[in-house]
């Protein structure tokens, strides 16, 4: 089965208001690789060498899309990452360790949280390092670095305004 694509969510992100978007759609990492196969694709440094025009934060219609939780208020508690087939998010690479990082959401507030679990290669969120153990919030359009994949991080109403822009449209 085909991961879903940001284009999955644009025509979603047209016909309904953000509220109504926000409560059939979760916290998403969109990952900054085409999809090639059955596999969560990830991207590589090359991408951010030079060796392609993409900007990093930049949402293309082909990008494959993780949902993380299916509606906020509900949430998740947490989310390991990593290479190991035994984390909730498996990441195919061989720069990403077996159990990389975690996400976890506070549920009072709704807010949700990135710490490296002392991996080799280290994560980095929107270019700088995150400190292994020490937890940082996240926000919409982060661009989030694990080994040398790559993942922007949106919540359901900053996803729902970022298709409105790919689209060309101002989401209210």
């Amino acid at each position: 089965m085909m991961e879903p694509v940001v284009q999955d969510y644009l025509d979603a992100s047209l016909k309904l208001e953000a509220d109504d978007f926000c409560s059939q759609v979760g916290p998403v990492l969109v990952s900054l690789a085409p999809a090639l196969g059955p596999t969560f694709q990830t991207a590589s440094t090359e991408m951010f060498q030079g060796k392609t025009s993409r900007r990093r934060n930049q949402l293309d219609h082909r990008l494959p899309v993780m949902e993380l939780g299916r509606n906020s208020r509900h949430g998740f508690d947490e989310l390991r990452l990593g290479r190991s087939e035994d984390n909730h998010l498996v990441v195919s690479d061989e720069t990403v360790s077996a159990r990389h990082a975690r996400l976890f959401q506070v549920r009072t507030s709704g807010a949700i949280f990135i710490e490296d679990l002392d991996s080799t290669n280290g994560s980095t969120l929107n270019g700088k390092p995150l400190l292994p153990g020490r937890a940082v919030e996240l926000a919409d359009g982060d661009l989030l670095g694990f080994g040398d994949t790559f993942f922007l991080f949106y919540t359901p109403r900053g996803f729902h305004r970022a298709l409105r822009r790919l689209a060309g449209q101002a989401a209210p």
